[in-house]
C-alpha cells in the first residue's frame, strides 16, 4: 500500500481493527490480518521515507506525531496478534514468520531513515560550505576591486 496522507494510514488501521475483531469472533484464519498489517507497515515506512526525503513537503511535526501514534496502534495490534496466536499452533507459525519478516523490515527501514538523515546533513553541510566559499570569494573580489581602484586613483 502507498499512502498519500496520515488520514489514509489511520483509515487502513481502522479497517485492520475491524478485521481483527472479525477474526476473533469467527475464529477465522489470521492470514488476512497478517497480510493487511504487512502492507500497512510497508506503506507507513514508504510514507515516512518519502516525507523525510522531500525538500518541498517534509514531514511536519503534526504528521510526525500522528505517524508515531499510528506506529503505537500497530504495536497494539501486534500484541493482539500474539495473543490470538497463542490459541492455535497454525496461527503461531504464521505469526512467528510475520514477526521475523517485520523485524527484518524494521531494521531495513531504520537503516534507510539513517541514510536519509545523513544525506540531509551532508546536503546542509554542502550548502553551508558553498555559501561560505561564495561569500568569502565575493568579499575578496570586492576588496580586490577596491584596491585596484585605489591604486589606479593614486597614479592619476
Amino acid at each position: 500500500m502507498i499512502f498519500e496522507s496520515i488520514a489514509a494510514i489511520s483509515a487502513a488501521l481502522g479497517a485492520v481493527n475491524g478485521l481483527i475483531s472479525t477474526v476473533k469472533e469467527s475464529g477465522g484464519h489470521i492470514n488476512s490480518v497478517l497480510d493487511r498489517m504487512q502492507a500497512i507497515n510497508s506503506g507507513m515506512q514508504k510514507f515516512e521515507i518519502e516525507k523525510r526525503e522531500s525538500l518541498t513537503q517534509p514531514l511536519t511535526a503534526q504528521e510526525a506525531l500522528k505517524l508515531s501514534m499510528a506506529k503505537q496502534q500497530v504495536n497494539r495490534f501486534h500484541e493482539e496478534l500474539r495473543n490470538m496466536a497463542v490459541l492455535s499452533r497454525d496461527h503461531q507459525q504464521f505469526v512467528d514468520e510475520y514477526f521475523r519478516i517485520m523485524e527484518e523490515s524494521r531494521q531495513q527501514h531504520e537503516a534507510s531513515v539513517k541514510a536519509v538523515i545523513e544525506k540531509r546533513k551532508a546536503r546542509k553541510r554542502l550548502l553551508h560550505d558553498l555559501f561560505v566559499w561564495t561569500s568569502v570569494s565575493g568579499i575578496g573580489l570586492i576588496i580586490a576591486a577596491v584596491i585596484i581602484a585605489l591604486v589606479i586613483a593614486m597614479f592619476r
